[in-house]
């Protein structure tokens, strides 16, 4: 119905299960903002889905805000006309996935489908999947990317000591290679680097 909701996961606590958004309702009603808040060592095992229903107005916003030390084992999973944001900081970690492919964001209502942020000594092992105008990302200060498929990105900001490594996915073979494509701005520097493997017998590399 267009409300918000917050749900805190507090030190040391843990949760397992999945949390569904759905967008707004009513004609009156303001986009629906959503946040999962996860604090000191703080433990989520489950997806987040973000939907619509036939009578949805207005899309949901959601932000995962991870912080010292706190870990999300799970995806993102956006349909409809939704955006995501993901903050992963305090030497945190996201392992799961950022599924776009059955969102439909209205580009000219918004330029991005949805954010990432890496930083502070934080990792994120995954992937974007089927984006259409790309999400902006930023991984910084000693922060870490395992890029394990291919993945589109509006604008990417990668500095200070960080690192994007192209690596398989799960359960994959190990010479599954990857594309990163980049549509706008290339940013950063500072020690940061690329990790790309390559086949040089088969003429294959990501």
């Amino acid at each position: 119905s267009g409300g918000h909701i917050a749900v805190n996961l507090q030190e040391n606590s843990s949760w397992e299960g999945d949390m569904t958004v759905v967008g707004g309702e009513k004609e009156n009603s303001y986009p629906s903002n959503h946040y999962i808040n996860m604090y000191q060592n703080s433990l989520w095992k489950g997806n987040l889905n973000i939907t619509n229903s036939p009578n949805t107005i207005y899309g949901a916003q959601s932000s995962v805000n991870l912080s010292e030390q706190s870990v999300w084992l799970g995806d993102a999973v956006l349909t409809g006309e939704n955006y995501i944001n993901v903050y992963t900081y305090g030497n945190s970690t996201w392992i799961g996935n950022l599924d776009l492919s059955q969102n439909n964001m209205d580009i000219e209502s918004q330029a991005q489908e949805g954010s990432v942020y890496i930083g502070d000594r934080s990792n994120w092992q995954g992937h974007i999947i089927g984006s259409k105008y790309g999400v902006g990302l930023q991984v910084f200060e000693d922060s870490n990317w395992q890029m394990t498929g291919d993945s589109l990105v509006d604008a990417l900001y990668f500095d200070r000591n960080s690192t994007i490594s192209f690596v398989p996915e799960p359960n994959k073979r190990s010479n599954s290679f990857s594309t990163l494509t980049v549509l706008q701005n290339l940013d950063g520097g500072n020690g940061s680097q690329f990790n790309l493997r390559t086949d040089i017998a088969a003429n294959q590399g990501d």
